[in-house]
């Protein structure tokens, strides 16, 4: 059936209406159909650029979608999963959360997918493959870096677009100060790393902060300052 047929002859109530042909191949809608008790019901239809519906299915509640590949974000009832555009599920409807994009970032092919479970949390890539393992915790919204930190137990790392675990360390806090430069906290003292897991400087600052992306300033506890050289401080490794 094509989409201006359905709306006519339906006449339901639009929730979501997402089309963006400029990107992609398919558009997507979410239609309130009535209520069983005090349950709001839901029809959701996918179609092409011909405004052919290639897809329905009145048990999805909720649907969102990236603006750069086919495939949908989807929750029914409270569970959530991903679907492409031929409905067939490439994750499947059981995880907490889900998300198909990092914040503001320009999603890409390699973007990875986040997902939430019993509060755990793991990334898959864009045709629904587990790339990384469980972690307590992946830090997926950072604006800084393409990379990930994670914290699994008493340790803390990096991993990357494939999953891969770059690095990990015991009993430290890690934060990005640069795409590929992180300060790690050891012992109420910062020094800095890189996402290979390679020690630019021992752990001995109160605060190192970003002058540029080569050069960062450290705060000692006796309030002296160091510049700190990416260039030079890679040479004395």
């Amino acid at each position: 059936m094509n989409l201006k047929e359905f709306i006519k002859n339906k006449k339901l109530e639009v929730d979501t209406f997402v089309c963006n042909f400029d990107k992609q191949n398919y558009g997507y809608a979410l239609f309130n159909t009535g209520y069983v008790g005090r349950r709001n019901t839901t029809a959701c239809v996918i179609f092409d650029k011909n405004l052919d519906i290639v897809y329905f299915d009145n048990t999805i509640t909720y649907i969102y979608n990236d603006d750069y590949t086919d495939i949908f974000n989807i929750a029914r009832g409270e569970l959530q999963g991903v679907i492409n555009s031929s409905g067939q599920e490439i994750i499947p409807c059981i995880y907490d959360s889900i998300s198909l994009c990092r914040g503001y970032r320009e999603v890409n092919e390699k973007t990875p997918i986040w997902v939430r479970k019993d509060k755990k949390e793991a990334l898959f890539d864009r045709n629904g493959n587990q790339i990384s393992k469980l972690y307590d915790d992946i830090n997926f919204w950072n604006e800084i870096s393409s990379y990930y930190i994670f914290r699994d137990n008493e340790y803390s790392g990096v991993i990357d677009d494939s999953g891969k675990e770059l690095f990990k360390l015991k009993w430290a806090i890690l934060d990005f100060l640069t795409e590929k430069i992180l300060i790690y906290k050891d012992n109420f003292e910062f020094g800095l790393i890189d996402v290979n897991g390679k020690i630019l400087t021992e752990a001995k600052y109160e605060h190192i902060k970003k002058i540029n992306d080569n050069t960062f300033i450290g705060i000692k506890p006796d309030r002296t300052a160091k510049i700190l050289n990416l260039n030079e401080l890679e040479q004395q490794i």
